[in-house]
């Protein structure tokens, strides 16, 4: 943990220098109302970090035993957002028997083995009492994650992102909403390449630990599954620490990505910013996806074997069930009667759920040309290939302005 509080204590100080003096040409500008969410996060930020760590720091004296957990082949659903990671993950999360993932409560307040027990004990009181608290926290949930509905539907008992867990080191690229011009978070959207080696080595070994205390709670024995498109950039640095993992990476005509992304942050920008340049933020935006793209594909075909996969969203959307099933074989993973019986549920469910697209590049006055001079060659990301394909088989990697 050598050299954390130095990492955590620079990026305070340019998340608060961002936020204070934001730049003439950034994305917020500088109103009312982001100078006053401003200072209330900057202010909250060291009360979080505070909890976070007096949890941690008792998880050595109390809990020190979790530090011998293995994490033994964890699965990863990576790709860029917007692809289906989340359909995916959260039906990969149906297999209780194999897979245990963080719930969004426990990414956001039970990091630590000491919180997770505290809150499970509060809640295990709370409902032989009735419930009280239990249905106060489950108003303010709804309020406060009503807006994101449509976008990305969260509940504090949904499986969500692990990359949740790195708040505690503010280095998870969510508070990129927050602060849009933190140049600390654009180099962490680009991490395997922009950010020096003993950094990335750091934050590696604090995410390490937080699985092993995730393991720790839910059973050594069994499999972490993780979730995270913003650790797209992280890919390679990620399976040089977890070399036996296994990598389901969701891909997605570029030109979709981009407008379902910039749709779904749209509120949040303007609910924390008001009135925030769009043009800048759409430019950062449509170069860092096309990146995450580019890396992803020259990352993970150099891994041999029945390690990494390439799930095409149309195939989730179209039958997911029967994908998911074809990933997890190419993959070695077991899928079980039950788990099948539960992937045919879930896929029924969201076919019936499911409503077509209400937004496009136009909304955004992107062209199709911007997006293809963005990500390159854009046949090797269409839909339009097979559902599931081994990463060491996929074609090599498309020549694009991104991968420089």
């Amino acid at each position: 943990m050598t050299g954390l509080p130095v990492d955590i204590a620079k990026r305070y100080l340019q998340l608060a220098w961002s936020t204070l003096w934001p730049p003439a040409g950034g994305v917020a500008r500088r109103t009312w109302r982001h100078y006053a969410v401003a200072v209330a996060l900057l202010a909250g930020l060291p009360l979080l970090l505070v909890y976070h760590w007096i949890g941690l720091a008792l998880d050595e004296l109390l809990f020190r035993g979790y530090r011998s957990v293995t994490v033994h082949s964890p699965v990863f659903v990576l790709g860029v957002p917007r692809s289906g990671t989340t359909a995916l993950h959260r039906a990969l999360a149906r297999d209780k028997r194999n897979f245990t993932t963080f719930t969004t409560w426990e990414a956001l307040f039970g990091v630590s083995i000491t919180w997770h027990r505290l809150w499970t004990a509060v809640a295990r009181c709370d409902r032989r009492m009735g419930g009280p608290l239990g249905a106060g926290v489950r108003r303010i949930e709804r309020g406060v994650f009503g807006a994101f509905r449509d976008s990305h539907p969260t509940a504090l008992d949904a499986p969500e992102e692990d990359y949740l867990v790195l708040l505690p080191v503010l280095a998870c690229f969510g508070l990129v909403l927050p602060f849009p011009d933190a140049r600390c978070l654009w180099r962490l959207g680009r991490c395997d390449a922009a950010m020096a080696r003993p950094e990335r080595e750091r934050l590696l070994r604090f995410y390490r630990r937080c699985l092993q205390r995730h393991l720790y709670i839910h059973g050594p024995d069994r499999r972490l599954l993780s979730k995270n498109a913003a650790f797209a950039p992280l890919a390679r640095s990620l399976i040089a620490e977890f070399p036996d993992a296994r990598v389901l990476c969701c891909v997605r005509e570029p030109s979709h990505v981009v407008s379902s992304q910039l749709h779904s942050i749209r509120p949040a920008l303007q609910a924390l910013h008001g009135d925030y340049r769009r043009e800048v933020l759409q430019r950062r935006m449509l170069s860092l996806l096309a990146f995450y793209q580019a890396h992803l594909l020259a990352t993970l075909p150099e891994r041999s074997g029945p390690r990494a996969v390439f799930v095409a969203n149309a195939a989730l959307r179209a039958d997911l069930a029967a994908t998911v099933v074809s990933a997890c074989r190419l993959l070695d993973l077991p899928v079980g009667a039950a788990f099948a019986a539960e992937l045919r549920a879930m896929a029924a469910a969201s076919a019936e759920a499911s409503r077509p697209a209400s937004h496009g590049l136009a909304e955004h006055g992107i062209a199709r040309s911007d997006v293809a001079a963005a990500f390159g060659d854009l046949r090797a990301l269409t839909d339009a290939g097979a559902a599931v394909t081994r990463a060491d088989r996929w074609p090599a990697p498309c020549s694009s302005a991104a991968a420089a």
